[in-house]
């Protein structure tokens, strides 16, 4: 799965389960798109979330946070 794919099927599930939980999403954001700013951010925070989970040791240890822009 690369991070398009995870900010996808993120998105997804997260407009699915939303009503569960009393929220209703913006009718404008309901489809994903990701060459919105909004979409542009999923994708990079995906990506980088498979980046740690890649980096996550077979003990179950995972690395010490990336400290990068601005942190």
């Amino acid at each position: 799965m690369n991070a398009l794919e995870l900010a996808i099927l993120f998105h997804e599930t997260y407009e699915r389960l939303a009503p569960k939980f009393g929220y209703e999403t913006r009718t404008e954001t309901r489809k994903f798109d990701p060459t919105t700013p909004n979409g542009r951010l999923m994708v990079s925070v995906c990506g980088e979330i498979l980046s740690t989970l890649a980096a996550t040791d077979t003990t179950g240890h995972e690395p010490r946070p990336n400290r990068r822009e601005g942190a």
